[in-house]
């Protein structure tokens, strides 16, 4: 998914390579879509029906003024015409078919969804949502909000506090991924910054002290500048993750809880239950890694030491004793705010000092952490109690490595879309072998149609959360076969 910190790096780099150029043609699926609602317009005109043009070919022969992000969405300015464009899940673009964005995606689908021919460059989105809006009121929304972009260098937490409070009755699941609220934030950084606060996401705001809600905002703030951190320099951000994807606490190692809640029940939440109370004095005393620490890391120079650290008082970053000016928003130190010293971070040639599973991990040249051991994904999860052991006994091991296999599921539009298969877990990816072996070959067929069974995890809170079972893949019409799964995670 791209989220806030994906973003703002996506309108830097269109800012620095495309800014002041000329649009010489435009053509997509976008452009290819407002055609053909103008032929329809064409076909009401008889009946007295204005006719609707091309707004897309507003653009071309002016020229690109300003490029602005706000939240999840990229603003380009030419003239009285905004393009503005969304990057839904997987959005990317490239110039002159040129991947610049480290976060970017190798593998792009054959169409694009907009192409702008430039004076000099292409630029090409993929995967994403785009539209001509009025100029003016695209600046009047980001003028209205910019203080509220989690990854705003002008980031305001007071008003942030106080935004995320008028509403006593949501949930702090659902407050967090309001775009009106926290523009950027999306559910990578709910999940971690929930847990980072030590706060349940179903807790309701009228439930919450304005100490909690002030320590989530910090919170949310801190994980997002270690998202940016980590796309801008390309390196992994899962070190940094202590819930989400995880089958286990990053801290604790208690079982983690995957769940569907919230007004739309769509999102899948992650939350430890033994880390995440609501009890600020207790999450205190735990030996939390707080993101204080992870983003000076990430953030400060070479031989920083953790003494006198500061914090900027505008965007709530910490910086490094050493540094004179804000690492985000430029802001001098002599207008801010002095903090006590955080804990003390080892050299970058070392390990970074984390809590839990995090600690354990190998040391690397330059300061960089290396990869985790193989991970499980998200396919594969323990049982849900003590009594109830995993029994991976049906996951088979890779004939190069000897280490189990991760069990993935295929989505591409073919035949084979829905199907499960066994492919190396080694890391990196660079060094895994073509190990793959079907998965499903193995699963049982349901009683009512005779087709192989859909695997699913339960996702309800209780004693079962995380178990794998066998149900009957039609999702209408479907009989009522169930089974457990075990050995498959």
């Amino acid at each position: 998914m791209v989220e806030g910190p994906g973003c703002k790096l996506k309108g830097e780099k269109i800012k620095a390579k495309l800014l002041k150029q000329t649009v010489k043609d435009v053509k997509g699926n976008a452009v290819d879509r407002s055609v053909r609602k103008k032929k329809k317009a064409e076909v009401a005109e008889s009946s007295g029906a204005p006719l609707t043009e091309n707004p897309f070919q507003r653009l071309v022969g002016h020229t690109l003024d300003d490029v602005l992000t706000l939240g999840k969405e990229l603003f380009m300015f030419f003239g009285d015409s905004c393009l503005r464009v969304h990057f839904l899940m997987a959005g990317s673009f490239r110039v002159n078919n040129e991947q610049v964005d480290k976060d970017g995606g190798k593998n792009v689908p054959a169409t694009s969804s907009l192409e702008i021919q430039f004076s000099k460059d292409t630029l090409t989105f993929y995967k994403t949502g785009a539209e001509i809006r009025p100029s003016s009121t695209c600046r009047q929304k980001h003028l209205t909000l910019k203080d509220l972009d989690i990854c705003s260098p002008t980031f305001n937490p007071k008003r942030a506090v106080t935004e995320m409070m008028l509403d006593q009755e949501r949930q702090l699941c659902d407050v967090l991924l309001d775009q009106e609220v926290l523009p950027g934030v999306g559910n990578i950084i709910k999940n971690e910054a929930l847990f980072d606060s030590g706060l349940k996401p179903d807790s309701k705001i009228k439930e919450l002290s304005e100490e909690h809600i002030s320590r989530l905002v910090k919170m949310t703030r801190d994980f997002s500048m270690v998202f940016y951190r980590c796309r801008k320099n390309g390196t992994n951000l899962r070190q940094y993750m202590k819930v989400y994807h995880k089958g286990k606490c990053g801290e604790c190692e208690s079982k983690i809880v995957t769940t569907r809640m919230g007004e739309d029940n769509q999102r899948v939440t992650y939350f430890c239950p033994a880390c995440q109370t609501d009890d600020i004095k207790k999450r205190g005393q735990l030996k939390l890694p707080s993101k204080n620490s992870l983003l000076g890391w990430v953030q400060s120079g070479k031989d920083n030491s953790g003494k006198d650290d500061w914090t900027c008082s505008k965007c709530t970053l910490l910086n490094a004793a050493n540094q004179r000016n804000c690492s985000v928003c430029l802001a001098p130190r002599n207008n801010l705010t002095a903090t006590p010293a955080q804990p003390k971070r080892k050299a970058p040639s070392e390990t970074p000092s984390l809590a839990g599973s995090d600690s354990k991990r190998l040391k690397t040249q330059e300061g960089k952490v290396s990869q985790p051991q193989p991970k499980k994904t998200g396919s594969v999860l323990k049982s849900s109690s003590d009594s109830q052991q995993t029994d991976c006994s049906k996951i088979p091991t890779c004939s190069s490595h000897k280490v189990r296999c991760v069990m993935r599921q295929t989505f591409k539009e073919n035949e084979n879309k829905g199907r499960w298969f066994f492919t190396c877990a080694a890391v990196p990816a660079t060094k895994r072998c073509n190990f793959f072996q079907w998965a499903d070959e193995g699963f049982p067929h349901c009683t009512g149609h005779g087709k192989v069974c859909a695997l699913r995890t339960v996702m309800k809170q209780g004693p079962n959360n995380g178990r794998r079972f066998f149900c009957c893949p039609l999702r209408k019409d479907s009989c009522q076969f169930f089974e457990w799964a075990p050995g498959y995670g």
